[in-house]
């Protein structure tokens, strides 16, 4: 074997090793993961029936209506459908209108979800989007 063709090969075997073998801090750059959650999202919404995507719609607009200066926007994930609000604002986390979403999200059996970071996750599960109750007014 020529001395190429073993550095080449070790190489190569250094590469596989450093992509199979990474540690928890490396990142990932943001476009990737973008395409991934894209990707899934895509893949994870045929899971789900008309009735439930219609309420999972229904659900992330009564959120919106509530926490309209934040960032919010949904996830289908297999099991659940997820309504994201990003870092919602202090006035509308203690409006009215939040009060009255917690407890109508309660009734209906959605999990409301408050990470570490600071945000908002809204958890509904597919048996759940089938018996909601959609309400016009939260």
């Amino acid at each position: 074997m020529s001395t190429t063709t073993t550095l080449l090969k070790n190489t190569a075997t250094a590469i596989v090793h450093a992509v199979s073998h990474t540690s928890d801090d490396v990142k990932l750059p943001a476009y990737v993961c973008l395409e991934d959650i894209k990707r899934r999202d895509a893949e994870n919404e045929s899971l789900y029936s008309l009735v439930q995507l219609s309420a999972g719609e229904a659900l992330l607009a009564h959120i919106e209506d509530v926490y309209i200066q934040s960032n919010v926007f949904m996830n289908y994930r297999k099991k659940f459908i997820a309504v994201k609000v990003n870092k919602p604002q202090f006035k509308d986390k203690v409006s009215l209108r939040a009060a009255r979403l917690d407890l109508w999200c309660e009734a209906n059996g959605i999990v409301i979800e408050h990470t570490r970071h600071g945000n908002m996750v809204y958890r509904a599960k597919a048996d759940v989007l089938d018996n909601m109750l959609l309400v016009t007014t939260v």
